[in-house]
């Protein structure tokens, strides 16, 4: 991007990859992550409703529940990891050669439809 002066992780940090930056904290190596994760998979939550008793509104909290939106990402997180998901599709038309394409106008495509419903 032009006039950009961000510099880049090279630029500040030259000879270290990522992950040697992010083994010299501690609370970011790969196994106090494995260990965030890990907390992730089994999260609960308190849900808060809003209620009334007689004319006061009051808050009305649930007891811990399973936080399954919580407990899901970390899931496919830990699966993805273990090479779990499929990250590369490649697509291929007959017989493994190229995906045979045409370009018709919305006209043409129209008016075969047309024809084809008569």
């Amino acid at each position: 991007m032009a006039g950009d002066t961000t510099p880049t992780v090279d630029e500040v940090f030259p000879g270290k990859s990522i992950a040697e930056l992010m083994d010299e904290r501690s609370d970011l190596t790969m196994g106090a992550l494995l260990d965030k994760l890990a907390d992730k998979l089994q999260a609960r939550e308190t849900k808060v409703f809003k209620g009334k008793e007689g004319d006061e509104d009051i808050l009305i909290y649930s007891a811990p529940l399973e936080a399954h939106g919580i407990q899901v990402q970390a899931l496919e997180m830990a699966l993805k990891l273990r090479g779990a998901f499929v990250t590369k599709v490649e697509h291929t038309g007959k017989d493994g050669g190229p995906i045979e394409t045409r370009n018709e106008s919305l006209d043409a495509v129209v008016a075969k439809y047309l024809s084809q419903s008569e």
